[in-house]
């Protein structure tokens, strides 16, 4: 299994939350908004996993914004969802590189790209 270590592509911040783990692994945790208001939420970090933990239930089809839980900044990626056309979420690799993934509950499209590949099998468990 792959298992994800991401930070804030912005400050830089440490995203994953050892105290509340998914899929046996620390999660990843993130600040959200939407028009049903905001919310902490958190994701595992197992590659090609959809739990998610939130304080209240996503409905299929609902948008939301990602924000670092530390410097509040968007995490936005510059292209829309090539399968949905929502907006794309972007977390840094501590490995280097990023992973993207839409922000529409029920979508699941998500993209992996390392900047060095030898560096790969360290995401492998």
């Amino acid at each position: 299994m792959i298992v994800l270590t991401v930070r804030c592509p912005h400050c830089g911040a440490d995203l994953m939350d050892n105290d509340n783990r998914m899929d046996g692994v620390p999660s990843i945790r993130l600040a959200t908004s939407s028009s049903l208001g905001n919310r902490d939420i958190g994701l595992s970090a197992v590659y090609g996993s959809f739990q998610v933990r939130s304080q209240r239930q996503m409905t299929s089809g609902e948008t939301v914004l990602f924000a670092c839980p530390t410097c509040r900044r968007q995490l936005l990626f510059p292209e829309g969802c090539p399968q949905c056309e929502a907006t794309l979420v972007r977390l840094e690799l501590i490995i280097g590189g990023h992973v993207v993934f839409c922000s529409r509950r029920g979508c699941k499209f998500h993209r992996l790209d390392v900047s060095d590949r030898s560096r790969l099998a360290e995401l492998m468990r």
